[in-house]
């Protein structure tokens, strides 16, 4: 195996520097295009530097804590190869001490936004970025005919109630029925672009702890609803994993409550509906006829 060679497990795949190339400095930069899992290290005569990708779901500040996950890691790692009675040890918060010495340590990066409020370069890059992975997807999308646009998550519904209680007293009666405009998006995001965390905290509809979410999740949304020409989005409760239940069971359960009715009149009670069928389930039921037809079409 070369000197430089690593076998690696399968979620992770390594990518080497470019000469003199720190290897932190390198895994940003090529984060976006490589992904999740991808390790940058190179090892020299004084150090051995690495970086990995991560590409969290959660919050800012949830996704933090994968630096302390990796500190834990890098200390065991090291404990590992390192003599008993030499213990290894962290000064807090970034710091790995080996018999009390400086060993190295670690760091962690945010992509795009790095500043509060945030940059006009920063959100820019962040646009370019958006532009260059929406383009397929909406290239796609606009070969399709369809009459309605759903947004789900929790992010995507705070923001339509956060627009929506900057132009009204209370939240909707029904959050079913509530949706965004491109043009109210877009003046909630001027206002988020220029905001600190403190005022995005304070903003009514959004959850404190998606403060940091909600302007780099609108950007993604209003750039998706420009590309594809979609001029409003209505919330939908379930996501993509509840929409194929319901497709499936729609599609799969009906004709076949439609068969045993033609085959057995008499089960239907006499009015041509089959009584206790799988399809009539309350994930089912509860689902209004145009709300059915417009997820099929979409």
């Amino acid at each position: 195996m070369a000197r430089d060679a690593l076998d690696m497990p399968p979620l992770l795949r390594h990518v080497a520097p470019p000469e003199g190339v720190d290897a932190f400095e390198h895994a940003c930069a090529i984060a976006g295009a490589a992904g999740a899992g991808t390790l940058a290290w190179r090892r020299a005569a004084d150090v051995c530097a690495f970086a990995v990708v991560l590409e969290p779901e959660g919050a800012l500040a949830e996704a933090r804590r994968a630096f302390f996950a990796t500190m834990a890691a890098l200390g065991d790692a090291l404990a590992a190869h390192c003599a008993p009675e030499r213990l290894v040890t962290f000064l807090w918060p970034d710091t790995v001490l080996y018999d009390a010495a400086r060993l190295g340590g670690a760091r962690l990066a945010q992509r795009f936004v790095h500043h509060d409020p945030p940059r006009s370069e920063e959100l820019e890059a962040l646009m370019q970025s958006l532009q260059r992975a929406w383009m397929p997807t909406a290239r796609a999308l606009r070969r399709h005919r369809w009459s309605l646009a759903l947004g789900s998550s929790a992010t995507i519904y705070q923001l339509m109630l956060a627009a929506y209680l900057r132009q009204h007293p209370r939240p909707p009666k029904e959050k079913q029925r509530l949706s965004v405009t491109r043009a109210s998006l877009k003046r909630l995001l001027q206002w988020l672009a220029v905001s600190t965390a403190a005022q995005r905290i304070q903003l009514a509809g959004v959850d404190p702890r998606r403060e940091d979410l909600v302007l780099t999740t609108g950007l993604a949304l209003l750039e998706w609803m420009e590309q594809c020409g979609v001029s409003s989005i209505r919330y939908a409760p379930g996501s993509l994993r509840e929409g194929l239940v319901m497709d499936y069971l729609i599609r799969h359960h009906e004709r076949q409550a439609r068969v045993i009715s033609a085959l057995l009149p008499d089960a239907a009670g006499g009015n041509g509906r089959a009584l206790s069928l799988p399809w009539r389930t309350p994930l089912v039921r509860r689902l209004r006829r145009d709300d059915r037809q417009a997820f099929l079409k979409g």
